[in-house]
């Protein structure tokens, strides 16, 4: 199993998803060295992705992480006031065969409309 948490202050722009796992709901918790689940993408003006929850399309290996971030483009210019400021985004979440999960990258864009 999995557990995610946000890391450093809503209102700091590398705020940030990391994860750890565990075979039991109360542990121990192993946490890999490159645990990052989503973090800012300076070159897409991308700031501050925290405060996640992941869904998955039953009966499928497709999951979706579901976030929210400074609200674009003007967030990043607020300050501490970013923080307060925040949209709504879902970008695709990849576990590797091995269980991990693979970085995501925060789009624009985020993912097609499902049916």
């Amino acid at each position: 199993m999995h557990f995610m948490w946000s890391e450093d202050d809503t209102r700091s722009p590398g705020y940030r998803v990391r994860y750890g796992t565990a075979t039991s709901p109360t542990g121990p918790l192993t946490i890999p060295a490159d645990n990052i689940v989503i973090q800012k993408n300076e070159a897409e003006g991308i700031y501050g992705a925290g405060h996640n929850s992941v869904i998955q399309i039953p009966g499928t290996d497709d999951w979706y992480i579901v976030y929210h971030r400074f609200t674009y483009p003007n967030g990043i210019k607020m300050g501490s006031a970013a923080g307060y400021n925040r949209e709504v985004c879902i970008d695709k979440l990849v576990f590797n065969a091995d269980g991990s999960i693979r970085q995501t990258i925060p789009t624009h864009k985020g993912v097609t409309a499902i049916k």
